[in-house]
């Protein structure tokens, strides 16, 4: 990790000392932007099942939490530096009735978090009114997982703790649909990165008596990809101060595949070995 920022910090402060053939004219001033998100997500882990009937039939849907990202920008022209830090806390707690009228309880709780560093160049397609930036990055993540299974006087729970770190690639496009008196635009993206995760899984032995200790498995490494997409709608805002303010409001999604296939646990119906996450963003801007 230390290296991937040193790569990072490095760039920064050679790239514009590059022998390019006019600098002025590759960079005539700097621009900043400062960023916040309001998520409304929902995770979706889909081998998540509660037992009804003494059988493991009745799928988990953990509910709509809230989360929120926060990014920083840096550019000069068409180039920008990005910052963006995402945090997510899910906390879910649900009851079933099972065999012989007992209840069960499934409690989920996920803390995720996630830096993104990325360099992006904008194209600007004029007459066309679109912009096409695409972006190459670091993503770094942390993610933490705890479901516990509850039924009288008995605990299973299970916890699952991921650290990643690889390349990411993307693209963002943006249309100007409407402008006049309120410019708005249609806003895609899509990103895409590999990660190499360093995950720990821990478990009891067998269902037992709540406080009991776990049993601990060493530290697995595997490969996991992230896809990432979203879609909104853009409006861009009367300047305010010496700033100019845009809104956003869209919907993502994003798919962590391959997170938990070194765990080993049997998974019902053929679920996947994934998370899934997605739901409401709300952006609110500054840019300078």
């Amino acid at each position: 990790m230390k290296s991937i920022l040193s790569i990072f910090l490095l760039l920064a402060v050679c790239i514009p000392n590059m022998g390019f053939a006019n600098t002025k004219k590759w960079c005539e001033g700097l621009n900043y932007s400062i960023a916040g998100e309001y998520l409304y997500w929902r995770a979706d882990r889909l081998e998540q099942y509660m037992p009804v009937n003494g059988n493991f039939i009745s799928y988990f849907q953990p509910e709509y939490d809230s989360g929120a990202r926060v990014i920083g920008a840096v550019g000069c022209n068409c180039w920008e530096f990005a910052a963006r830090y995402t945090y997510y806390n899910s906390n879910n707690n649900q009851q079933r009735l099972g065999a012989n009228d007992f209840l069960y309880q499934l409690r989920y709780h996920l803390n995720y978090q996630i830096v993104d560093l990325t360099f992006a160049y904008t194209f600007n397609l004029t007459p066309s009114c679109i912009k096409f930036k695409p972006f190459v990055g670091a993503k770094l993540g942390w993610l933490k997982e705890t479901t516990d299974l509850v039924q009288l006087n008995t605990s299973k729970t299970k916890k699952f703790d991921t650290d990643a770190y690889g390349p990411t690639m993307g693209a963002e496009i943006s249309w100007c649909i409407f402008n006049w008196c309120l410019p708005t635009s249609l806003i895609a993206r899509a990103e895409f990165s590999a990660l190499s995760a360093r995950s720990t899984f821990a478990e009891p032995f067998v269902i037992v008596t709540i406080g009991n200790p776990f049993e601990t498995r060493a530290p697995a490494y595997s490969f996991i990809t992230i896809q990432d997409l979203y879609i909104g709608l853009g409006f861009s805002l009367c300047g305010f101060s010496c700033a100019k303010g845009e809104l956003q409001v869209g919907y993502e999604v994003q798919n962590w595949t391959n997170l938990y296939t070194f765990v080993g646990v049997e998974h019902e119906q053929g679920h996947l070995d994934s998370l899934g996450l997605g739901g409401l963003v709300v952006h609110l801007s500054a840019h300078f």
